[in-house]
């Protein structure tokens, strides 16, 4: 079923955050930059332009973006649309998907975000960020109990 403007879809609702992780939505646009990880991996975020809409829900420089949503379309999957624009086409054979971004190709991630188009009435996007500096925490804890 597709998501009425400015609803959040199942999948946004129902999403578990990972432990020192955070679920935001956004409103587009967004302001936000994102950086790829060293091993061309994920995406932290570099840049957050100032009195943009991501500075008003509180995305903060250095974060980890964890997951984002995106629209995934459903054509064939689901057999007869109920709602049919211009033409017959249905206007309602997309879905929104909760998207996992750590470890992912940052060419993938960015394709997610640009998913979330406004012909099909998104103005929103969840975001998903691990504090700055949580995964170096974590990744030195695992190496102690290692040695």
């Amino acid at each position: 079923m597709a998501v009425g403007l400015g609803e959040e879809s199942a999948a946004e609702t129902e999403y578990q955050c990972p432990p020192g992780c955070r679920r935001l939505r956004v409103e587009k646009p967004l302001g936000i930059v994102f950086e790829e990880v060293d091993d061309e991996k994920g995406a932290i975020v570099v840049e957050v332009a100032p009195g943009s809409n991501a500075e008003k829900a509180g995305v903060k420089l250095g974060e980890r973006l964890m997951a984002v949503s995106a629209a995934t379309l459903k054509a064939g999957k689901e057999g007869e649309f109920s709602n049919k624009g211009y033409g017959g086409r249905p206007f309602d054979n997309w879905s929104i998907v909760m998207y996992p971004c750590y470890n992912e190709p940052f060419r993938q991630i960015m394709r997610a975000f640009v998913s979330n188009n406004e012909r099909w009435g998104i103005k929103h996007v969840s975001i998903v960020l691990q504090e700055a500096g949580a995964q170096a925490a974590k990744d030195s804890s695992e190496e102690v109990e290692a040695a």
